[in-house]
């Protein structure tokens, strides 16, 4: 009935909703003891896929490709536990797990239509990175939001670079992004609404001003391999190659290439010059 599909919508963008305001939580943000703020949101989101599993009675098959992935996943980090000990970081690793393979039973039988409700969240956190570094808000000692350098009479490219509200600097920021990206735009691809397009560029020029060069690699690679299966194409695969070759060149030659080097890279290369 109409009835049930509005609840669907509203619990697939409930959970969204959670997993959106977790990346946009500081870190630290009501700590308590081991636990914080947006580790609450992706608990209570892992339940809510845990108790939709249960209610659905879903069947395991151990022939089914993700059951095995996540699995296996699982199985080999509880055995590391037994060789190394217990350690936070893998038990928070298989809880992960876990939730990656109740959230793909959960998608299994959704449309990409019922989907797009799941994403509509996470434009929020692009809107919200966006204005950050439009208008340089930085927090938490210049190290959330926007980074600023402090350059007299700045140019575009060295006022600072995009850290996101997540913690963990640009390069966790440029990754988050840069998955975004491309969601966004297999969005547009299936159900052919330029808003996501809309989004996808906007998470592009995200990707770019946190100057994150594991980011940009894994963008590039990433459409190397679109191009590569979506046209069959060796030989555009090949002047995108040399397109963005030539451009990187330009980029380098042109601008301060203090925005690519990291603080260590460039004390570094001073102590060679002298």
């Amino acid at each position: 009935s109409c009835q049930a599909h509005l609840k669907e919508k509203l619990s697939i963008f409930l959970l969204g909703s959670l997993v959106s305001v977790s990346l946009i939580s500081p870190p630290g943000f009501l700590r308590l003891s081991f636990i914080e703020f947006s580790d609450f949101l992706i608990l209570i989101f892992s339940l809510l896929l845990f108790f939709d599993f249960i209610k659905k009675r879903n069947i395991l098959e151990s022939s089914d490709n993700v059951t095995r992935f996540w699995g296996s996943l699982t199985l080999l980090l509880i055995f590391s536990i037994f060789l190394y000990g217990v350690n936070v970081f893998v038990l928070r690793l298989i809880f992960y797990c876990i939730t990656g393979f109740l959230f793909t039973e959960f998608v299994k039988k959704k449309t990409t239509n019922d989907l797009q409700y799941f994403l509509f969240p996470f434009i929020f956190v692009s809107i919200l990175n966006f204005g950050s570094s439009l208008f340089q808000l930085s927090y938490v000692d210049n190290t959330i939001g926007w980074i600023t350098y402090y350059y007299e009479n700045p140019t575009f490219f060295n006022r600072g670079r995009l850290s996101g509200f997540q913690g963990s600097g640009p390069n966790v920021a440029g990754g988050l992004f840069t998955i975004l990206s491309f969601i966004c735009l297999y969005f547009y691809n299936e159900l052919k609404n330029k808003f996501f397009l809309l989004i996808a560029l906007l998470n592009l020029y995200l990707v770019f001003i946190t100057y994150s060069r594991g980011s940009w690699l894994s963008l590039f690679i990433g459409f190397f391999i679109y191009i590569y299966l979506k046209k069959r194409n060796l030989k555009k695969l090949i002047y995108a190659l040399i397109f963005i070759f030539l451009g990187t060149l330009g980029f380098l030659n042109t601008f301060n290439s203090e925005i690519l080097l990291k603080e260590s890279d460039r004390g570094f290369l001073t102590k060679i010059a002298f």
